[in-house]
């Protein structure tokens, strides 16, 4: 979810460099240049640097994982040339990322990022080329008070729909849903545009990329609404899904995917992780998304904190601060997120269950992200 897009024109002011890396401090972004220290979390002590890829929990080489949610037009997400080129990222080996959209208007600029990067939706990523990235077209629930006419935002998600430039580097009508959480547009506001979205995206038989909080009952009244109206209903993602057992079931008895976050590796996640190690959420449904920069966890931003020397300038107090923090959160904690997934997975071991690797976990949720956002 984005809710504070940045502008084009920030993102290109910001400038490029492999050399350097852009790191959040009390609000602050500071360019530094990478260097090779460590900082014990506990001590605040410098120390040499691990391999980043045992840093980040997978061995030598990090298995190819696919980010289901990256935000990277967020306004507290560094540039996207400097993500895509750092250490921390390229190690991680995303070899490709769904940037979702939050307004119709954010749609039209990760467009022209994407464009200006060459994202090339035609060619197979290989470790030394860029990650391939997508983003959607649509309005979250956040926004749905700033839609002005029904008909013009359908009118616009069918343009971008139809059109062949612009339909290779759109994977989802989204980010759309319902989120009844305090702050957020009634409920009244919030349906229509749902519920308009939704069938612009059965109509065109484009996947819909789903964000639910605290209206579970109404995003699936939506859903199958739509799909008596039409027969049946395009792919369907669930994301950063943080619900109960029963929710999911619901979701999965449609035939939906699920998207899960760094949330399990919270303390508050422990019904998500109990859902994961019955194994009742197929792999071949399960993403795994960061959702950067929302969802941090314990740790989350070590990795990309170790590739920058601010920490070498910072007293013991400030440097286990910045490691401890949690947000912005970064694409290098994906791992880590796959770390979480295949513990609980293999947690509740019952006869018959085998014992998954990080690598087989990463190997079936990147098909399964691969087949739902049609990545190479």
């Amino acid at each position: 979810m984005s809710m504070e897009p940045a502008t084009m024109a920030s993102y290109f002011a910001r400038g490029y460099s492999t050399s350097t890396s852009f790191l959040c401090v009390e609000g602050r972004k500071e360019g530094k240049s990478i260097s090779s220290v460590d900082i014990d979390v506990d001590s605040g002590e410098q120390k040499s640097r691990r391999p980043l890829a045992a840093s980040l929990g997978c061995g030598s080489q990090s298995p190819a994982l696919i980010d289901a949610d990256c935000n990277f037009l967020h306004a507290d997400m560094p540039p996207l040339s400097t993500l895509l080129s750092h250490e921390s990222t390229r190690a991680a080996n995303i070899v490709a990322f769904l940037s979702p959209a939050s307004t119709l208007e954010e749609s039209e600029r990760m467009v022209e990022v994407l464009k200006t990067f060459d994202s090339s939706p035609a060619s197979p990523p290989s470790p030394l080329s860029s990650p391939q990235i997508k983003t959607t077209v649509g309005v979250h629930p956040y926004h749905a008070s700033e839609v002005l006419s029904l008909d013009s935002l359908a009118s616009k998600i069918a343009e971008c729909l139809s059109n062949d430039k612009l339909r290779p580097h759109i994977a989802a009508v989204g980010e759309t849903g319902l989120d009844y959480s305090e702050g957020f547009p009634p409920s009244s506001t919030q349906l229509p545009v749902f519920e308009e979205q939704v069938r612009a995206a059965c109509a065109y038989g484009a996947p819909l990329f789903v964000h639910t909080r605290l209206a579970h009952e109404d995003t699936l009244s939506v859903l199958t609404k739509a799909k008596a109206e039409f027969s049946s209903l395009p792919p369907v993602l669930v994301h950063c899904f943080t619900g109960t057992e029963a929710e999911v079931r619901d979701y999965l008895d449609l035939g939906f995917y699920i998207g899960v976050t760094g949330f399990i590796n919270k303390a508050y996640g422990a019904e998500v992780r109990d859902i994961l190690s019955r194994r009742i959420i197929p792999l071949d449904r399960l993403c795994i998304e960061t959702d950067a920069p929302y969802m941090g966890f314990d740790g989350c931003r070590r990795t990309f904190i170790d590739s920058d020397d601010i920490l070498s300038t910072k007293t013991g107090k400030e440097r286990k601060k910045l490691i401890k923090q949690q947000y912005p959160n970064v694409p290098s904690s994906l791992p880590l997120v796959l770390k979480g997934v295949t513990e609980a997975l293999n947690s509740n071991l019952q006869p018959g269950d085998e014992l998954l690797s990080e690598d087989e976990v990463a190997a079936a949720t990147t098909s399964t992200s691969r087949r739902f956002f049609g990545f190479q």
